[in-house]
């Protein structure tokens, strides 16, 4: 029996993957198989239709015989394929999709989902619609399949770059996965009230690398430096792993808080004063790198909420004086409607985090008696990463 199915996953670079039937099942296929009728791994495509004939192994579906010959079916397939094979690509259901594109972007498709309210015909005929309707209690977003998105690819990519820049010795690979939930840019730019951080390429959530910086040399400041930079920007060792700029050395303090213009650092000694250099920039030793989801499959986006109970209480008005203007307030009441602001959460996902140095650095500098890799994972275990961190977000877990 020979059946059509369309190329849904894409395993080792091309050497298996995925069909799925027109009967709705998905059959397992080898390259050996496909090169049989000239093609070869570059030219199988997600989302391409093929005609195969079907088998059952002792390990589950699979496909026995490829029927397409790839230049017959370059030389058939019509105009109208065409648009179906592309259209289909673009489909919400579909595991090619990007999460970026979904949440952010009205695609322009005729399958369209509960994202989507249709007005009328052409490219203007489609709208975004709410993202949290109380219809869909969003069961789009939340069923949303990132497997079209071969994480552990990417991430074994990234490390592999970083380490013929820096050396395998000079890296450093840690693993965290949020220990519940964990919210980033939760302020950034969106069509809605709130926003998620998402990979613009990829369209995974994703935490920057100026996130992981920042973090870590904030938990330093506070945990070894009493949280005053002003101590932090005077240790040398502190600003040999983050760098410290002009602007940093000469906003220092004395033991009672007065502001100490031109004071330079004493660890700069006989090179700063034999370069006569007024102030001194320097660059951070340590280099940080976004962290990615490490698995496709472990990938979960949830929704929460938070609520202004007593709205109308909060928007009361002020006169300048800073009192209320008469009349103006409303106490706070049992029968008070709350104002529900819905955001987006990770769950369950493993980010990979990279650390590395040129010079060995990263593992031979202590900022008081601990190695930056035990000061990154004291920070992202008791202090957290993203936003809402005081209410128990974004705490990490190895």
């Amino acid at each position: 029996m020979i059946m059509k199915g369309k190329i849904k996953e894409i395993k080792n670079g091309g050497v298996f993957g995925f069909i799925e039937g027109e009967d709705g099942k998905r059959y397992f296929y080898h390259i050996s198989k496909a090169e049989k009728k000239g093609w070869k791994k570059r030219d199988l495509q997600l989302g391409m239709m093929l005609e195969f004939i079907p088998e059952k192994t002792p390990k589950g579906l699979g496909v026995k015989e490829f029927i397409s010959e790839k230049t017959r079916l370059a030389s058939s397939q019509s105009a109208e394929d065409s648009v179906i094979e592309n259209r289909n690509l673009l489909r919400y259901d579909s595991n090619d999709r990007n999460f970026y594109l979904f949440l952010n972007k009205p695609y322009h498709v005729l399958e369209h989902g509960n994202m989507y309210s249709q007005k009328g015909s052409g490219d203007a005929g489609f709208s975004l619609s709410t993202r949290f309707s109380k219809d869909n209690q969003f069961k789009a977003l939340k069923d949303f399949d990132f497997k079209g998105i071969d994480c552990s690819a990417i991430t074994k990519k990234q490390r592999a770059n970083i380490e013929s820049l820096f050396s395998k010795a000079n890296t450093k690979t840690l693993l965290f996965k949020p220990d519940w939930r964990m919210t980033l840019g939760l302020g950034g730019a969106s069509v809605f009230e709130t926003d998620i951080t998402l990979h613009h390429i990829y369209g995974v959530p994703y935490i920057p690398a100026t996130s992981v910086k920042g973090v870590v040399r904030s938990y330093i400041i506070q945990e070894q430096f009493d949280n005053d930079e002003a101590k932090a920007i005077l240790d040398k060792n502190f600003c040999d792993a983050f760098g410290c700029s002009k602007e940093h050395e000469i906003h220092t303090k004395d033991e009672n808080g007065k502001l100490i213009k031109n004071k330079k650092p004493s660890w700069y000694g006989q090179e700063y004063e034999a370069r006569k250099i007024k102030y001194y920039d320097r660059k951070g030793a340590i280099y940080f790198f976004d962290a990615l989801p490490t698995d496709s499959n472990e990938i979960e986006v949830s929704m929460d909420i938070m609520n202004v109970h007593y709205k109308d209480y909060y928007d009361a008005s002020k006169k300048k004086d800073g009192t209320y203007q008469a009349g103006s307030v409303k106490p706070p009441a049992d029968w008070s409607s709350p104002t529900i602001i819905n955001f987006l959460t990770v769950e369950k996902t493993t980010f990979q985090f990279l650390l590395a140095s040129k010079d060995g650095i990263i593992n031979a500098l202590k900022i008081g008696d601990k190695l930056i890799e035990e000061w990154f994972n004291e920070a992202l275990t008791n202090h957290g990463i993203g936003a809402k961190t005081a209410v128990g977000y974004g705490y990490m877990e190895e």
